[in-house]
């Protein structure tokens, strides 16, 4: 179960070199055992913000072992911290928790979106998307993409935040 805490959207469409974007949400184990959880990370690679390796926005995915303590810039956490991963947003697909969430655990997820300092002002008016899906990961089972069961359509919250193009 998800419950997005600062809307379905980040707006990549003002975003400047140098900019950064938080976007969070409580994510709950809501099957009978334990298992890892999957963060998928859907970018639109055509388009140029979300394309680009080096002078498109970059990632970074959070564990919130405890929720979080504040939602206003700059997103801080409540409790333990666990870097799931981080990257360009044309190369980061998925990380996964190095711990299985117990039945019933919630958990805080935060994706920083940091758009480089050293990026050409030529892609501040470029378009890029995001979405972001959860699943959780059985033991030799695949992990769904984003809109097959392991996350939702931009918008749709029960499985995931869907982030609109910009631009």
């Amino acid at each position: 179960e998800v419950r997005e805490l600062n809307g379905p959207d980040i707006p990549l469409d003002d975003l400047a070199p140098g900019d950064t974007v938080d976007w969070a949400a409580d994510v709950t184990n809501v099957s009978g055992d334990g298992s890892p959880l999957a963060v998928q990370l859907d970018s639109m690679r055509s388009m140029a913000l979300t394309g680009d390796a080096v002078g498109g926005i970059q990632l970074t995915v959070r564990l919130c072992e405890d929720g979080f303590e504040s939602l206003s810039a700059p997103m801080r956490c409540r409790g333990p911290v666990e870097t799931l991963g981080s990257g360009p947003a044309a190369t980061l697909e998925r990380v996964v928790t190095r711990t299985p969430l117990d039945a019933g655990q919630t958990v805080g997820i935060a994706v920083r979106v940091r758009f480089p300092a050293g990026a050409d002002n030529g892609m501040e008016s470029t378009a890029g998307m995001i979405r972001i899906g959860f699943a959780l990961v059985d033991d030799g089972a695949a992990v769904p993409e984003p809109g097959t069961g392991g996350g939702t359509d931009p918008g749709a919250a029960p499985g995931g935040g869907g982030v609109p193009p910009a631009g």
